[in-house]
């Protein structure tokens, strides 16, 4: 009977460990996110790499860049060999975030450039594609010219949007948000001051994004305003451009806004997506009229729609699988034990 009662204890510690074994494999992840979805020819990209690990553990990261972009700072990794950047902690490693900066190439259209480096942690078989995002798409024809500012920190990814203005009444402005939130901001040629998240055609128009938002399982709704600033009835035609997370173009509609002289206007657009759709989406949007152009991008971290099984629709569902499998088998067991343990005592 003794014995029978320490095989029970055995038991249930061996199982409280395969379980919470299981649980804290599952949290470690190395991961990737821009602070710009949409950024125009030779911008500037801050990207941060995510470390969550059990401290302790080992791990090694190949970050690897697409051509055409130079490394403007490392971000404490090695950067000796073209196109990688690497990091390695070989003992008493803790989560930690490195950012790096890039400079985009310059492309004749617009383009879609993937990231795909790899890494390895302490207790696995094979290296890993890094999770995250790792598309980013470059306004190709558009340069540049003024400067993106951001605000970072270790703790939490950071967004930023770079504006350019070209010829007479030309610019562009973009904006990312993401799970972790952040603030983005803009510097208008010639207009002395930073404007936050909208794009500002000086003495013309100003054009905001209010909101962007999944509205049903099968839309997302994108909310914006624009400003009359010339003292004269202007028309706008207006272009959405919607883009999956592999940066493949789902969903395009045109349409056109007649905004009186110096009035400032509301507007809300629907635009159909699959209802199974998931993960980052990039919304583009461009501006055009008889004497200007501009473009105003946002990313959309999209998550799937919520389920009954939702725990088995996420990137680790194998695991969530065996970690319940487990689960149950260690239940069954240790409700026959217990009932054969009863049994005996009784």
């Amino acid at each position: 009977m003794e014995k029978t009662g320490v095989n029970l204890f055995v038991l249930i510690i061996t199982s409280i460990f395969m379980i919470t074994s299981f649980a804290l494999a599952d949290t470690s992840n190395i991961s990737r996110t821009f602070n710009q979805s949409i950024v125009n020819g030779g911008g500037n990209i801050k990207v941060t790499i995510s470390v969550v690990i059990i401290p302790g553990n080992y791990y090694l990261i190949d970050e690897i860049i697409p051509d055409g972009f130079s490394v403007i700072d490392s971000g404490g990794g090695n950067s000796s060999q073209a196109g990688h950047i690497k990091w390695a902690v070989l003992s008493n490693a803790v989560s930690i975030n490195y950012t790096y900066m890039i400079k985009a190439p310059s492309p004749d259209t617009i383009t879609t450039y993937s990231f795909s480096g790899v890494y390895i942690i302490q207790g696995m078989i094979n290296q890993e594609q890094i999770q995250g995002q790792k598309q980013i798409i470059i306004n190709g024809g558009a340069s540049s010219s003024s400067s993106s500012s951001s605000t970072s920190s270790s703790s939490s990814s950071s967004s930023s949007s770079s504006s350019s203005s070209s010829g007479s009444g030309g610019g562009s402005v973009y904006r990312s948000s993401s799970s972790g939130g952040g603030s983005s901001s803009s510097s208008s040629s010639g207009s002395g001051e930073d404007n936050k998240n909208f794009a500002y055609i000086e003495n013309k128009v100003e054009f905001k994004i209010i909101d962007l938002k999944r509205s049903s399982k099968d839309s997302i709704e994108v909310v914006y305003s624009i400003q009359e600033l010339s003292g004269l009835e202007q028309n706008i035609e207006l272009e959405f451009l919607l883009f999956d997370s592999n940066s493949n173009q789902i969903a395009s509609i045109k349409e056109s806004k007649q905004i009186q002289a110096n009035s400032k206007k509301e507007f809300s657009r629907i635009m159909s997506i699959n209802s199974s759709l998931k993960g980052t989406l990039t919304l583009l949007i461009k501006l055009n009229s008889e004497t200007y152009s501009a473009s105003v991008g946002e990313g959309l971290e999209l998550n799937s729609p919520v389920t009954g099984l939702t725990i088995f629709n996420d990137e680790n569902s194998t695991i969530n699988v065996i970690m319940v499998a487990i689960f149950i088998v260690c239940v069954v067991i240790l409700i026959i034990v217990v009932k054969k343990y009863t049994k005996k005592k009784n």
